[in-house]
């Protein structure tokens, strides 16, 4: 073992807590420890996470897109995207991996001697790694049924959004699922007369106004409000 790394123990001698939350066991321990190893450890690319963590990647999303494909019927191609984006985010698989305590099991270098230095960017990629991992050994099917484990409430909330465009349902499942506060529709400005006015609306969230969406109707307006959040969500690949 390289210096400065943690003590592996009896980790790769049995079955871990670990597994029995992932609900998956390996056969092939040094693929497990590979997919546990951090590239701070110093041991090359064919010996830490990080081939992996690529791999988990793709696995991950593939795994996540075929749920909502054949479970959510009524989603279109662009709605099953955002979907997808909400639930393999940074932050999402982040989460799911403090949940399952990763870190605890992670084999790293000096530089996180401290455990509190382990960055969530961290956890997230050695999840992701181990996902890659399950797929060598076992196959894409295994590694769907572990990410669908991993991700359930989370897929489950998904599947239960509205089919139709609803923007406003999904940013509210968005805040909701990850703490973010409330949301208030802002009225920014209006003009034209009764029969024919536009209005001009934007989602506020704690002290930050996202860009504002126009409708011809306040309903509208809000639906493209909460489109316009998302995209900004998207694109950052975090919540704020």
């Amino acid at each position: 073992m390289t210096e400065g790394a943690e003590s592996v123990g009896p980790l790769f001698l049995r079955p871990t807590e670990l597994e029995a939350a992932l609900g998956y066991e390996f056969a092939d321990r040094q693929l497990f420890q590979r997919a546990l190893t951090h590239g701070s450890l110093g041991e090359g690319s064919g010996h830490n996470n990080e081939r992996l963590e690529f791999l988990g990647d793709s696995v991950l999303g593939l795994a996540t897109s075929v749920e909502l494909f054949r479970n959510r019927e009524g989603l279109s191609e662009g709605e099953m995207t955002r979907v997808r984006a909400m639930l393999v985010s940074r932050k999402s698989m982040a989460e799911e991996a403090k949940r399952l305590e990763v870190a605890r099991f992670l084999r790293v270098g000096k530089m996180f001697a401290d455990a509190s230095k382990i960055t969530d960017t961290v956890v997230s990629n050695a999840l992701e790694a181990i996902l890659g991992a399950i797929f060598l050994e076992a196959g894409f099917e295994t590694a769907a049924r572990v990410v669908v484990r991993i991700l359930g409430p989370r897929l489950h909330a998904a599947m239960a959004l509205p089919s139709r465009r609803d923007w406003k349902s999904l940013l509210g499942h968005v805040v909701q699922t990850d703490r973010l506060g409330v949301v208030e529709y802002v009225l920014v400005s209006q003009a034209g007369p009764d029969h024919d006015r536009t209005f001009e609306i934007a989602v506020q969230l704690g002290e930050r106004q996202f860009p504002s969406g126009v409708g011809r109707s306040k309903k509208d307006a809000e639906q493209a409000a909460a489109r316009e959040a998302l995209t900004v969500m998207e694109a950052l690949d975090r919540w704020p």
